[in-house]
């Protein structure tokens, strides 16, 4: 596993609790005008969805730990803040409008009055100091 791969765990697993915590969620609408004796059985299984998605939860969190200090051993503050917006904050690195909401969404470059292309090229360096254990 390399730096960049490392750092991006925190996304992988925000995802994976996102659409975990959906599927409860329609899980349980789908529960409600049906027979109370076969929702006991369905709702226990809506919670076991909870439950996973408490357990991906908590591993993001400590990921989140772990790659927040892996971040602070980055000794140049503009590098630091460009790996924080990109795995912590999972800010793109060019601006861009989003598919599913039309909004416009600002990349480190513009929020960091930097080129992209001096993003692109930070980004590479602070990647070189992270440690992974």
């Amino acid at each position: 596993m390399d730096a960049k791969e490392y750092l991006s765990q925190a996304y992988s697993l925000d995802r994976l609790a996102y659409m975990t915590l959906m599927k409860a969620e329609e899980m349980r609408r789908s529960l409600y005008g049906r027979n109370s004796i076969q929702n006991f059985g369905a709702a226990e299984k809506v919670i076991d969805y909870e439950k996973k998605a408490d357990e991906t939860i908590n591993r993001l969190i400590d990921t989140r730990i772990k790659i927040e200090k892996a971040i602070s051993a980055v000794p140049d503050g503009v590098q630091r803040e460009i790996l924080e917006r990109r795995y912590l904050m999972y800010q793109p690195f060019e601006g861009g409008y989003d598919k599913k909401s039309g909004e416009y969404i600002r990349g480190i470059a513009e929020d960091m009055n930097y080129s992209e292309r001096q993003i692109y090229r930070l980004h590479l360096t602070a990647l070189k100091y992270i440690d992974i254990d």
